[in-house]
């Protein structure tokens, strides 16, 4: 957990450094021989002929969902026969902060997002003759830490890069049944790809997000890992607003 912490504070105390930055130029400008209004101006010029520079930090919040094809798993337990399959997609959303580096036609991105998802599955038991079936919710937090490098094409981005998944926090009703057991690991990895809209303030993005681990690798029935044989994969979508105009 520490190593986490450690990781969220680099991200983002690069991004206030960036906003002191911003500020301190102000200060100096301010103490000069231009007004205010002329040094904006000079900055501005300055920053477009030379490195077109800008930075942005605000609020983002989105959703997502995933299609997850995943194999049904077989396993036995005191004799009993139990299965065990991924029921519907994942639903989750997201909520938290942004900052963007634009340097010219390149953007880079990082955020921390707290994540709130959950899955169903459908576990199923041989009783008499016949499999019986009911479905078990679990829930999940995270914090994500995607981040992005982007390539600007007027408003539109190309983006990739990425993201670390910080486990907080989880619920299961799988609890108290054929011996169930689960085990999470601290931090997870994966990657995002896909688009952005900046407009004003205003950052919009449609991404295509995907684990490295396999679905379930978390939970064990008698001693069994369950296997899916299948890595999550995502849509999201997000809006996000810049406190500072661009």
């Amino acid at each position: 957990m520490k190593n986490a912490l450690l990781f969220l504070v680099t991200v983002f105390s690069l991004s206030f450094a960036g906003f002191g930055q911003i500020a301190s130029v102000d200060h100096l400008f301010s103490e000069g021989n231009l007004t205010k209004s002329e040094a904006s101006r000079s900055m501005l010029l300055a920053g477009k002929n030379k490195s077109g520079f800008q930075f942005l930090f605000g609020l983002k919040a989105g959703a997502s969902t995933a299609n997850i094809a995943a194999d049904e798993v077989d396993f036995t337990n005191a004799g009993r026969q139990f299965k065990i399959a991924v029921e519907e997609n994942e639903f989750s959303y997201h909520i938290g902060v942004f900052s963007q580096f634009r340097v010219n036609n390149w953007t880079i991105q990082p955020e921390v997002l707290f994540r709130s998802s959950r899955s169903d599955y459908a576990f199923s038991e041989f009783v008499t003759s016949e499999f019986v079936t009911s479905i078990r919710t679990e829930k999940y937090a995270y914090v994500d830490v995607p981040l992005m490098f982007a390539y600007r094409v007027g408003a539109l981005r190309l983006q990739a890069g990425p993201v670390a998944k910080f486990y907080i926090d989880s619920s299961t009703e799988l609890i108290g049944i054929a011996e169930y057991s689960e085990s999470f690991d601290q931090v997870e990895f994966g990657y995002q790809a896909g688009i952005g809209l900046d407009i004003w303030r205003f950052v919009v993005d449609l991404k295509y997000d995907r684990d490295l681990d396999n679905i379930g690798d978390h939970m064990s029935f008698a001693g069994q890992t369950v296997d899916f044989n299948a890595k999550a994969g995502r849509f999201l979508f997000s809006v996000g607003y810049s406190l500072l105009k661009p």
